[in-house]
């Protein structure tokens, strides 16, 4: 009974301490470039009450379907124009892409085994990070992840309101990032009825009448691609690839989103390319999956070999046949970036808890001590690093943090030397998770905010009684998050013209150029800026960070 207590005890801080690193990061400041664009668009959405056509600063945008502009938009009729309102409804998507992982583990194997898998994936990095830095992804996981486990449920079941869930799920998966969103439950569910020696039933008319289903849910964004897009084949249309923005003209919205955007990053017909190694996704998901990625190796050498053994028992594809189907595929696509692979993190949590489970503790020898040593090397690692963020790269006055490193630490160590063997690398991994992400929620992230001008820009144009409507932008930096929080769409210009507007937000290179004209100005505001999604050893480091710094200027120019 004590054991019992002590270990609830545990967990019950566990649950409070997560909650409250997750509900901090839903109030973080937006990041540019790619959160802050689609915190944007939603509110040009929302203000215009035009959801079927996609805009982003009054010009066409093709590149994400709508699903995500539609619930940020939704967040800001309910909660306000802010960093909540954007990211709650998927934040709401990531909890369901928990419970799905937890019913696809009692599904596939146990109870256990789902609470596990909900543990394991729910203090992950890139679970973390997704939920502050909000992409297409976060959505895209839920809902596909959601689908999944409708669908074998309906397998298992033959109940009609599972298979109707199921395609549901694909259909937002597909409305928030495309075919993608069918493809990874299709292999799931696909690797499952093989698994079973039901081959036939891969091919049983009854997914046309889903496929119809999801087609159906589909047509609103059909619908709004074809009169943005096919309808007007003589429309030029702008977009963002790799090496720039080009221009296209007769560009079909309804291809472009079946197949140019997604599948054709593989075939070469996408203008997206970088210079990325096929290894790309291999490092990536060293910090991405921490602090369970080295465990994650181990469990799918186990879950492989355990499958190719002559024992029939625990035989399980789906996890890890999933798994490595995205991986190989988004490894062959000619343009790269981590989050890419999050979609498949719920069945690297599967074949991970299984292991942990069920495998892990019946051996001996090397496994066993490789297991405890990379808990052990994780925890390590993230409480010496949490430690140099507060106490070298950010030493400021602010405590919250400082509290929970320590209370992280503390719960670490006792889970490490009170616990039994397998609980105490789950506990010791969740604390490392919640404890690391703690200090970049409450100290990292904030400081780092301050190297982003947009915030304060807007801050700044609103006290001083400046409409944004006054002001032109004239400096090559993302403004997304400058617009979300000034709520404006400014005008820009390649130079500083008198004659367009007196307030402008420029670089020092745009003021010596207004200095060589000879034109009288005055500098209301000055901000020091950073890309801050790209991280480099120069900036954090405190001694060399104002050599990485650049300034943008608020500036009134005045009458001669």
């Amino acid at each position: 009974m004590t054991r019992w207590k002590f270990e609830n005890t545990l967990w019950l801080f566990f649950y409070i301490t997560v909650s409250l690193v997750y509900l901090r990061g839903l109030f973080l400041g937006i990041m540019d470039v790619d959160s802050a664009q689609y915190a944007s668009i939603s509110r040009e959405m929302y203000e215009t009450g035009n959801y079927l056509q996609v805009y982003h600063q009054g010009r066409d945008y093709l590149d994400k379907p709508p699903f995500l502009f539609w619930t940020s938009a939704l967040g800001y009729r309910i909660f306000g124009v802010n960093e909540f309102g954007f990211r709650f409804f998927s934040f709401l998507f990531s909890i369901l892409g928990v419970y799905s992982t937890y019913r696809l583990g009692r599904l596939l194997y146990n109870v256990w085994v789902g609470k596990v898998s909900a543990l394991i994936l729910a203090t992950s990095q890139a679970w973390f990070l997704f939920n502050h830095d909000v992409r297409t992804d976060t959505i895209l996981t839920g809902s596909a992840t959601f689908a999944a486990w409708q669908l074998l449920y309906y397998l298992k079941g033959k109940k009609l309101w599972p298979f109707i869930g199921g395609f549901t799920g694909i259909a937002i998966a597909m409305m928030s990032k495309g075919p993608i969103g069918l493809v990874i439950p299709a292999i799931a569910v696909g690797t499952y009825l093989l698994s079973l020696g039901k081959w036939k039933k891969v091919f049983h008319w009854r997914w046309l009448v889903g496929l119809a289903w999801t087609l159906l849910l589909l047509l609103p964004m059909l619908y709004g691609l074809y009169t943005q897009y096919d309808a007007l084949p003589e429309k030029e249309v702008e977009l963002i690839t790799s090496s720039g923005p080009q221009r296209y003209k007769g560009l079909s919205g309804i291809k472009f989103f079946f197949w140019t955007q997604s599948f054709g990053r593989i075939t070469g017909e996408s203008d997206w390319k970088d210079e990325s190694s096929p290894f790309y996704f291999v490092h990536n998901f060293l910090w991405s999956f921490a602090p369970w990625s080295l465990l994650a190796f181990l469990a799918l050498y186990s879950r492989l070999k355990n499958n190719l053994a002559s024992d029939n028992r625990y035989k399980e594809w789906v996890s890890p046949v999933t798994f490595l189907a995205a991986f190989f595929a988004f490894s062959a696509s000619r343009f790269k970036l981590p989050h890419y692979l999050f979609i498949a993190f719920p069945y690297a949590a599967l074949f991970t808890a299984y292991f942990v489970v069920m495998r892990l503790p019946k051996l001996k020898g090397w496994v066993k001590t490789m297991a405890v040593v990379q808990q052990y090397v994780f925890a390590l690692v993230s409480v010496v690093v949490a430690v140099l963020l507060m106490a070298v790269v950010f030493p400021e006055k602010e405590y919250t943090s400082v509290i929970i490193w320590l209370t992280g630490v503390v719960a670490i160590i006792i889970s490490l030397l009170k616990l039994p063997y397998t609980r105490a690398i789950l506990a010791a991994g969740a604390f490392t998770g919640v404890m690391f992400n703690g200090v970049l929620n409450f100290r990292f992230y904030p400081e780092l905010m301050e190297y982003q001008p947009g915030y304060y820009l807007a801050k700044k144009i609103h006290q001083s009684h400046i409409s944004p409507s006054e002001v032109c932008i004239s400096f090559v930096r993302s403004i997304h998050a400058l617009e979300f929080y000034s709520q404006h769409i400014f005008c820009k210009n390649a130079d500083i013209d008198p004659d367009k507007s007196k307030f402008w937000i420029c670089s020092s290179d745009q003021l010596k150029s207004i200095e060589a004209k000879k034109l009288k100005f005055q500098i209301l505001y000055e901000r020091p800026a950073f890309h801050i999604t790209l991280l480099n050893a120069a900036f954090l480091n405190p001694a060399t960070r104002e050599s990485q710094l650049e300034k943008v200027y608020l500036i009134e120019i005045k009458d001669e």
